[in-house]
């Protein structure tokens, strides 16, 4: 393919804010991950980390501006998620924008249960993200594996513990995530998750503490509540899709019956 045959040439160096964005001193969270490390002895020695580092393994997956890679930091077996989009594609599309706000993202993350962004760069025709690659796959393939297609109780009460502080540390952030299903959450080989995708997310200034409410008459703890029904609803909905996934959607529930959902 043209992304494989691109990897022998055509580097553009990562940009140079990346270098002070996305280090493991701005991410404690990531301090001991030994990825960091072998990606800064590269840069150290050549100035720059391009596509012609990596080695591409396999695709992943694709979604609406770029397809995701398996690939390996060259000579290290360091293994890493790289989404490749094609800019002029993205330009015909008008879609850099999309492009450019989840990158932005990317880098100022930091939490347990949200991606690692290790470094970004472009080649002539691509821009690429190297992010963390998780084995585990995503939760609506890990649920087909499931006896009967679903989830226990305990297991669905995990994953959507972790996803819910993964959205509140966003909306702390002033990020709006617009793509919750269980194929964006990732299962990491430890097992616990990381939410992806975040191309269609949304950026914006607001209080990190409380929801701003248009009635004088609210108090503070009206609006705490206001924001926490507000998480507790998106994770009601992400709990009814782990546990009965596109039969819940239909209005049956794991048994058959109409209406029933997992109690």
């Amino acid at each position: 393919s043209s992304v494989y045959r691109a990897s022998a040439g055509s580097d553009v160096s990562d940009d140079s804010t990346c270098s002070s964005i996305c280090s493991s001193a701005s991410k404690p969270h990531k301090s001991n991950d030994s990825r960091w490390e072998a990606i800064q002895v590269i840069r150290t020695k050549e100035g720059s980390l391009g596509l012609s580092h990596f080695r591409l393994l396999k695709r992943l997956g694709c979604g609406d501006i770029g397809s995701v890679y398996l690939s390996e930091l060259s000579g290290t077996k360091c293994y890493f998620a790289m989404k490749i989009m094609d800019k002029a594609s993205l330009a015909g599309r008008k879609k850099l924008l999309r492009a450019q706000t989840e990158r932005e993202i990317l880098q100022c993350l930091d939490h347990p249960f949200l991606p690692t962004l290790y470094t970004h760069f472009e080649t002539d025709k691509f821009s690429c993200l190297v992010m963390e690659f998780c084995p585990g796959g995503d939760l609506h393939t890990l649920r087909q594996k499931q006896p009967g297609k679903y989830f226990p109780e305990q297991a669905a009460k995990f994953y959507v513990a972790e996803v819910l502080l993964a959205l509140e540390y966003l909306h702390m952030l002033g990020i709006i995530y617009r793509d919750l299903k269980p194929e964006n959450v990732l299962v990491r080989e430890d097992g616990h998750i990381m939410l992806s995708d975040f191309d269609l997310s949304l950026r914006c200034d607001v209080s990190p503490t409380l929801l701003k409410s248009s009635n004088p008459g609210v108090d503070p703890n009206q609006k705490a509540c206001l924001r926490y029904d507000n998480h507790m609803f998106l994770s009601s909905l992400f709990l009814l899709q782990v546990q009965e996934g596109e039969e819940g959607k239909e209005g049956k529930g794991r048994h058959g019956n109409p209406g029933q959902t997992a109690p």
